[in-house]
Order: structure tokens, then sequence, then C-alpha cells
């Protein structure tokens, strides 16, 4: 069986427009960073793993070689 784990970012210009939405947020957001993609037009990114569950041998990341740190996936998809 495979199994899919899709952690995501959805940067959406009308939340992030709203101060009573992103305040909450302003100790963890680098807001210069996504202000910057925003204008670029960057709307969101989902990192997907592929996971094959067998009942020998145990699991395995079928997309073990994409890479997931966000500065290699900024540069990946060229917005560095």
């Amino acid at each position: 069986m495979c199994v899919t784990i899709e952690p995501g970012i959805y940067l959406t210009p009308g939340v992030w427009e709203r101060d009573d939405l992103t305040r909450p947020f302003a100790d963890v957001v680098n807001r210069p960073n996504v202000d910057a993609l925003l204008r670029r037009g960057f709307g969101g990114i989902r990192l997907e793993h592929t996971i094959c569950v067998r009942a020998t041998g145990g699991p395995e990341i079928l997309t073990a070689d994409l890479p997931v740190d966000p500065d290699e996936v900024t540069k990946y998809i060229g917005l560095s």
C-alpha cells in the first residue's frame, strides 16, 4: 500500500493583508519573506512524500531524494 504525507503552505493575499489574521503568528512568521514571495506571485507549495508500506521490510520513502530543506526548495523552484 502507498500513502502520501502532504504538508503544505498556501499564501493567500487576502489573508496576509489582514492584520487580525496574521498578528497571532507574528512571532513565528518571517513577514518580509512572505511579502517577497507574494510580490513574486508565489501562492504556495506542498512538499509531498510518497511512502510504500509492505508486509515485510518496513516502509520505503519513494520520494526520499526530493529536497525538503527550505533553502534547497527555494533554490529548486527559482525563488532564491
